[in-house]
């Protein structure tokens, strides 16, 4: 029997939907291909920084536009403003050689950079697909990474607006002839900081310098009188124990009960007020009163090479001082818990690296690993003895292995105590002297030191604009006291001998070591994106003679510079870095006596200004956002 097959073909529908489909997807997988090429070396599309468009940009590009940003908070200033008077905070203080610079809100342009191109690029597929369709249609938004340095913030607004406020005061003891009185608490009304902190963040994280308005908080007192009296009976009790006395080996130092009315204080702690010593007080008296007669400098041992031997020219020795955090507390322990009028101070022992019969075999220094030089023709006497004693302190210094070495910690204090001298720095409206002109000499050369030892840079800033001491432009590195600073890390696996010399204009740092077989390559700097600076400012001021003109700061072009840098290991790893600065352009700006300011000063000073500029810098606090 014959059986009959039948065949059923699909409908049309069905074909056509399914051709349709493929083609779809063929065409999607182009317009894919398409638009990753398109976008093969640029950031893909809706991508910001903070309010900045930097979507379809090379890398460069968005460098560039980064940096333009931070050019115009850093010369347009950011505003704040209480009760219809106007300030405004310049970020950025630099001095006529650019040596003195501080930069009061710093930016991580580099990780801006990587933030932007990497976007779209930095997670799986599905995730990459859709951050870049998601900048077809909207907003992809980075924000900008930057630290604030928040003292220099607070003293501004302090500096010109605490004359509209009035700060509360904790009731308080107070020494008066011979015995403790309750000095009453006050309320007030204060600068409300936080709060001009975080709007000042909120900009910021636009990318911003928008207008910031002060605003004021009711000021109540921790620490009332009510709370004290109680306690009043007993700190005088404390106060008729005195003199106590300090003592360490023979030695003893009397506290009275003048000294000691300082040093008592009533704190708060869980709802409960107990007696106390003053933190800040005692520790600063044992640290200048005691301390010197106790201190002993610790020393390491410094080395001269002759003849390719390390012979030491500056013997180890160990530190002695005090400790005086651990005193306080001993105090605290001995006098206002068991009533003993005799404390024993303690002291702490810091330790030299390094002993001085060390060899130069043991320390592995065979050879010039790597050397740094800079030329500094044109600078001023000043400048010049502030290039050689920071030299000096370095000079015969040992890197030892796996240290990260930090200039600014090896140079120290910079002060006139260690034969520095000053040099002329614009702060706002003001001139004033400070000392470290010239030592960006010393961070530019151990930088190029570094570079060609082939050493892993730790930290580094190129300095905030373009000076010929430090040509080519972008192999420099700005160091300040206490930050920013140059940092390397010493991966030789043996240790590293500082060598410093200074010859007619020229400075030069040796580095001496084991060689281990890597290999440095280091481009040439490429200088690009040129910028003129606006023109003159002259700032009026009433301590030169009428009509006297003295300028403060050089005009400078603006410019980007990089350059490509790669180690190449005995074993065969490669580590590759791009170095980029970027160059503010820079106005010149000169001091003009006058009888009397014809615009009213905008830091309440003896200085008034075409424009208005103001800033106060020095502080070690800071925010960091990354």
């Amino acid at each position: 029997m014959l059986r009959r097959i039948i065949r059923h073909e699909p409908p049309a529908w069905l074909l056509i939907t399914a051709i349709i489909f493929f083609i779809s997807i063929l065409s999607l997988s182009g317009l894919i291909v398409a638009f990753e090429n398109n976008y093969k070396d640029k950031s893909y599309p809706g991508v910001f920084i903070g309010l900045v468009s930097v979507g379809g940009l090379t890398e460069d590009e968005v460098r560039q536009k980064i940096n333009n940003q931070i050019d115009k908070i850093n010369t347009e200033g950011i505003e704040f403003s209480y009760n219809q008077k106007n300030y405004k905070f310049y970020p950025l203080t630099i001095s006529n050689d650019a040596d003195v610079a501080n930069n009061s809100i710093d930016f991580d342009v580099d990780n801006m950079v990587n933030g932007a191109m990497s976007k779209g690029r930095n997670q799986n597929f599905a995730q990459n697909l859709l951050v870049q369709m998601t900048g077809l249609i909207s907003n992809v938004v980075i924000e900008p990474t930057y630290t604030i340095n928040n003292n220099d913030v607070e003293a501004f607004i302090r500096q010109n607006f605490a004359k509209d406020f009035s700060q509360s005061q904790d009731a308080k003891l107070k020494y008066s002839n011979n015995r403790f009185i309750i000095e009453p608490e006050k309320i007030g009304d204060d600068i409300d900081l936080s709060n001009a902190l975080n709007s000042l963040d909120k900009s910021l994280l636009n990318f911003e310098n928008q207008k910031i308005t002060i605003s004021k908080i009711i000021s109540a007192p921790q620490i009332k009188s009510t709370d004290l009296a109680e306690n009043l009976t007993l700190a005088n009790q404390y106060l008729d124990l005195a003199p106590i006395k300090l003592t360490y080996l023979k030695k003893n130092w009397p506290i009275d009960k003048s000294e000691l009315g300082k040093w008592l204080a009533f704190e708060k702690h869980n709802g409960l007020i107990q007696i106390t010593l003053n933190a800040s007080t005692t520790e600063n008296f044992l640290k200048k009163k005691i301390n010197p007669e106790i201190e002993v400098k610790m020393s390491e041992a410094r080395f001269d090479l002759k003849n390719g031997k390390a012979t030491a020219f500056s013997t180890a020795k160990n530190g002695l001082e005090v400790n005086a955090t651990a005193t306080r507390a001993k105090i605290e322990t001995d006098f206002l818990m068991n009533k003993l009028t005799s404390i024993e101070i303690i002291t702490k022992i810091i330790e030299s690296s390094v002993s001085s019969s060390t060899s130069a075999l043991d320390l592995g220094l065979k050879e010039v690993v790597g050397t740094g030089k800079s030329n500094f023709s044109g600078s001023s006497a000043s400048r010049r003895t502030n290039i050689r004693v920071g030299m000096s302190y370095l000079n015969g210094l040992l890197i030892a292995p796996g240290e990260t070495f930090s200039v600014m910690k090896k140079l120290g204090n910079i002060d006139g105590s260690k034969g520095y001298l000053e040099e002329l720095v614009i702060k706002g409206n003001e001139t004033k002297k400070e000392y470290g002109g010239g030592l960006c000499q010393i961070g530019t050369t151990m930088f190029r030191a570094a570079l060609a030892s082939g050493l892993p840079i730790v930290e580094r800033r190129s300095h905030s604009y373009r000076v010929a001491y430090y040509e080519p432009a972008g192999t420099d590195a700005t160091i300040y006291d206490p930050s920013p600073d140059l940092k390397f890390l010493n991966d030789t696996g043996n240790y590293l001998l500082i060598q410093g010399k200074m010859s007619g204009n020229n400075l030069s740092f040796d580095f001496y070591g084991t060689k281990d077989g890597r290999k440095i390559e280091q481009t040439y700097p490429r200088i690009y994106n040129i910028v003129k600076p606006a023109p003159g400012k002259l700032i009026e001021t009433l301590t030169l003679p009428v009509g006297q003109k003295k300028c403060t700061e050089k005009a400078h072009n603006g410019a980007d510079a990089s350059f490509d840098y790669k180690v190449t290991y005995s074993g065969g790893e490669i580590k590759s870095k791009k170095f980029s600065s970027h160059y503010v352009p820079w106005q010149e700006v000169c001091l003009i006596g006058v009888s009397k300011l014809s615009t009213a000063s905008s830091t309440g000073n003896s200085t008034g200004s075409i424009s208005t500029s103001t800033n106060t810098t020095n502080s070690l606090a800071t925010t960091t956002k990354k």
